[in-house]
């Protein structure tokens, strides 16, 4: 599992694949942005990037960014009623993360596709149950938990979707910083290390330059049941 997939599992509002959906990009409104340029309020349904790159961030309570969601060329990005209705979006918060050409669809485009396209209805199903299983991976890390267990039960997660070596040890490469980890989670950078700090003095875990390790996944199971990490 290499970095890539760790911002795809976490770093995640709803960016779909329709690879079917690009034979009907003619009938979409074509909106051409620069590196950087915001996308302004839509009344699209699904974005579906034809070139380049959208970037989907928020701001920290200090007003600096936290880089959210990528939605990279050939996928989608649905937007929901809410963002739809809302009267101004708060922040330009979806940008284009390099020179980025979408083409965007309404909602009676699209499901006029739907019904008239069954490849285009399958990939539709399955890109929202592959959603659903990552916003649910996403909320039993981040939802009511504090700042141990998060990382904790990330930790945990990720070890799941990987083979440990002979001797139990998990070797995750892994090239996100200790601020990108803390994004993930949604906790303070400076507990993010400490966290990490008391996991290697531990031999439990350890976050090195381009990997994660987990020495010990049976102590991290420990750990979250008994709620017992104190930094």
């Amino acid at each position: 599992m290499n970095d890539g997939n760790l911002r795809d599992m976490y770093y995640s509002i709803n960016p779909i694949s329709f690879p079917s959906l690009e034979k009907y990009i003619d009938f979409g409104t074509e909106i051409r942005l620069f590196a950087g340029e915001a996308l302004l309020k839509q009344k699209a349904f699904i974005l579906y990037i034809k070139m380049g790159m959208l970037k989907i961030w928020l701001k920290r309570d200090n007003g600096t960014p936290i880089d959210f969601c990528y939605c990279r060329q050939g996928t989608c990005l649905q937007l929901n009623d809410l963002v739809i209705n809302t009267e101004e979006w708060n922040i330009p918060f979806v940008t284009a993360a390099q020179n980025t050409i979408v083409i965007a669809f309404t909602k009676d485009q699209f499901y006029g596709f739907l019904q008239k396209d069954r490849q285009i209805f399958d990939e539709y199903i399955n890109s929202a149950s592959s959603y659903s299983t990552m916003l649910r991976q996403r909320l039993m890390v981040t939802a009511g938990l504090n700042a141990s267990l998060r990382v904790l039960t990330w930790l945990d997660r990720l070890c799941q979707c990987s083979t440990p070596d002979s001797n139990g040890t998990y070797t995750i490469e892994c090239n996100l910083t200790q601020q990108q980890i803390a994004d993930i989670l949604f906790i303070h950078v400076s507990t993010c290390n400490k966290i990490f700090s008391k996991l290697l003095s531990e031999h439990v875990a350890q976050h090195a330059r381009s990997k994660l390790i987990i020495y010990d996944n049976k102590k991290i199971k420990h750990l979250i049941e008994q709620n017992s990490l104190s930094i």
